[in-house]
């Protein structure tokens, strides 16, 4: 019997409460782990099961094409029952998987989420944070995988921030990764990098081995080069385009470029110590800003042949060259020709021929310039222009 402060007594009941953390949206039915959630027999392809703010202590295997994702505006924390354990791992085939909103951490030696030979799934919205201890835990890995995306997530204190390997026609979208050992490394061919900041991360920003993949828009900055190089952006096989990223204050090389038809383009390389460094390599690099490197702005090593005209190195003069610390060119093997360069800040170039692939500041300069054709396309940026002009 129990009794109150006034002496009322009755019988002790026990009464038994299951929490409402993980819902399968289209049954009702709840869970007390996300695991069951996934292997309930009425869980079905195609369901979205919801997972509540708490943390979760589980590795999970999503076996069915499901949506996994946490209430919007809540924290839902998930943490490996075993260190060495892939905290989210999806079975190859369960193709058009979404993962969302998850803080994900706690894995010391495999990966936070891990994806294997599967197409269109979306990792968006997670923050990662394994241990920085060893750094030899990735945050997202996708093997041989395609069409999918990944979006919007912070990842930090891993091995490889976002790793792709033998993986095609991928996005790798407005992500953070910062103080991993590697930050983004993509191995694969037509895939889209794009709009990511990748800062503090110890041998390299972000490293590309492949073809024909857009690297576009991304942040690369401050690689420290604890235990390695320290590298902004690393790119090797063939017709990659690498355009308008921000590759700065990088303890070594801001970008190392191998491998040939590659274009770079419209890029700032400025305050590493080598701005670029070309290993041979043949390709074609314009229109970038080039300047305050403090070993060389661009050297050309090896039996290469590229073409490095049209940049501007921080001033309207001549580049100055040679081997020596501070200058802007250096080359040490191969052709590489610099002239002519630009006199201004290639942000200025907005105008382009798409038949020739030069860049102008004005309208009128595009159509006056002798490579100009009848039936060229001139493509204009989205702004307003003040200028009378006059067709040939």
């Amino acid at each position: 019997m129990a009794r109150d402060a006034s002496g009322n007594q009755a019988a002790v009941q026990t009464m038994t409460y299951t929490l409402k953390l993980v819902k399968n949206i289209r049954t009702g039915n709840i869970y007390t782990s996300i695991q069951s959630a996934i292997d309930d027999s009425s869980t079905l392809n195609g369901d979205t099961i919801q997972v509540h703010a708490g943390t979760f202590t589980e590795n999970i295997l999503i076996t069915k094409k499901l949506t996994l994702m946490a209430v919007t505006g809540e924290n839902v924390i998930l943490q490996s029952n075993s260190s060495s354990g892939t905290i989210i791992a999806v079975n190859p085939s369960v193709n058009g998987t979404v993962i969302q909103g998850f803080t994900i951490k706690g894995s010391t030696s495999t990966t936070g989420i891990f994806l294997y030979q599967l197409s269109n799934c979306t990792i968006t919205g997670n923050t990662i944070n394994n241990d920085i201890a060893n750094n030899n835990a990735n945050g997202i890995q996708l093997n041989n995988v395609t069409k999918s995306t990944i979006t919007n997530n912070t990842i930090n204190n891993s091995g490889f921030g976002i790793w792709l390997i033998d993986s095609n026609n991928n996005i790798i979208q407005n992500n953070s990764v910062y103080n991993n050992f590697n930050g983004i490394d993509i191995g694969g061919s037509y895939n889209v990098i794009r709009n990511n900041t990748a800062t503090y991360n110890d041998d390299v920003g972000i490293s590309i081995s492949g073809s024909s993949n857009i690297i576009q828009n991304n942040t690369v900055s401050n690689s420290k080069g604890t235990h390695l190089q320290g590298n902004g952006m690393g790119v090797s096989g063939t017709n990659n385009f690498i355009e308008s990223n921000m590759i700065t204050n990088n303890k070594f090389i801001g970008l190392h470029l191998g491998g040939s038809i590659n274009t770079v383009r419209k890029n700032t390389i400025a305050n590493n110590e080598y701005g670029i460094y070309i290993m041979n390599s043949s390709s074609k690099i314009s229109y970038n800003n080039i300047y305050g490197n403090s070993k060389i702005g661009l050297i050309n090593n090896g039996e290469g042949t590229s073409d490095a005209s049209r940049n501007w190195w921080g001033h309207s003069s001549a580049p100055t060259q040679g081997s020596n610390d501070g200058k802007d060119y250096y080359n040490n093997g191969g052709s590489c020709p610099i002239e002519p360069w630009l006199i201004q800040n290639a942000n200025a170039y907005i105008i382009c021929n798409e038949n020739t692939q030069l860049l102008f500041t004005t309208i009128q300069e595009a159509i006056d310039d002798s490579s100009t054709s009848p039936g060229d396309t001139i493509k204009l940026d989205n702004r307003t222009y003040n200028e009378k002009y006059y067709h040939k």
